[in-house]
């Protein structure tokens, strides 16, 4: 399945990608398989977003270094929670209802060897601030509901709380529960909750935008906009065979 394959970024002047790297990827980059796996051409890169702060919308970016732990610069900020010590995630619906109607971009692009450059961070109003301005904690705090801090690294045995949904076909013994788990589950060092990057395909965004049925719950997903459905990691999106989910071959393929 696709999700379970090991992914190279390769230009065909530069070679294939190893993660011990640190490279510059790039819309028309090709994506493949590892050696081990074939190395199958998976498509191309036709659009590379980032998020700067954990779980708000992001930016598109033409190119972006990567390395073991992600893009540059994404992830580079995240909200903590003052009163309950846990990372803010959009994955909490009933903590963070708003989280995904903030938005987050650089102020200029990063460079590999400087310090990260300011954030500027669009409020569900309009309203604007910047990381670096020394009200940015007061407004965030008022504009989420919540006492926030900005944060740059995880503190020790940092969490975040994670809905499960209840999912037609799924578990039959019923989901629709929140639980726990560590920030940083894979131990990159970095902001993200799991893996650092995801690729999403777009066959997958073309199914995701097929209506089902007279279905309702899903409604404002599936009208949603592309940087609604945003992956929870630095994003590839892939040209790739038609028909479904990339990563459910045996059933859309």
């Amino acid at each position: 399945m696709l999700r379970r394959a090991t992914y190279v970024f390769k230009k065909e002047e530069r070679g294939p990608w190893r993660a011990e790297d640190n490279v510059t990827i790039e819309a028309g980059d090709s994506v493949v398989t590892s050696r081990e796996a074939g190395r199958n051409v998976l498509g191309r890169i036709v659009a590379l977003w980032r998020y700067p702060v954990k779980s708000m919308q992001g930016e598109l970016v033409n190119a972006s270094v990567v390395d073991q732990r992600g893009f540059l610069g994404d992830r580079a900020l995240a909200l903590l929670d003052v009163e309950t010590g846990k990372v803010a995630s959009a994955k909490s619906p009933r903590m963070w209802p708003h989280l995904l109607d903030f938005c987050a971009a650089f102020v200029e692009p990063p460079r590999v060897g400087e310090p990260l450059p300011p954030i500027r961070i669009t409020l569900p109003d309009g309203e604007h601030i910047r990381s670096d301005d020394p009200r940015v904690e007061e407004v965030l705090s008022r504009a989420t509901g919540r006492a926030v801090r900005l944060i740059s690294s995880n503190p020790s045995g940092a969490k975040y709380e994670y809905y499960v949904p209840d999912v037609e076909g799924v578990d039959p013994g019923g989901r629709d529960f929140y639980t726990e788990y560590p920030n940083d589950m894979f131990q990159t060092g970095s902001l993200h909750d799991t893996a650092p990057i995801h690729l999403l395909t777009t066959a997958t965004l073309s199914r995701l935008g097929e209506p089902k049925g007279d279905s309702k719950c899903v409604g404002s997903a599936r009208t949603s906009s592309l940087r609604r459905r945003r992956p929870c990691a630095g994003s590839l999106r892939t040209t790739g065979s038609s028909g479904g989910f990339a990563s459910e071959p045996s059933r859309y393929g």
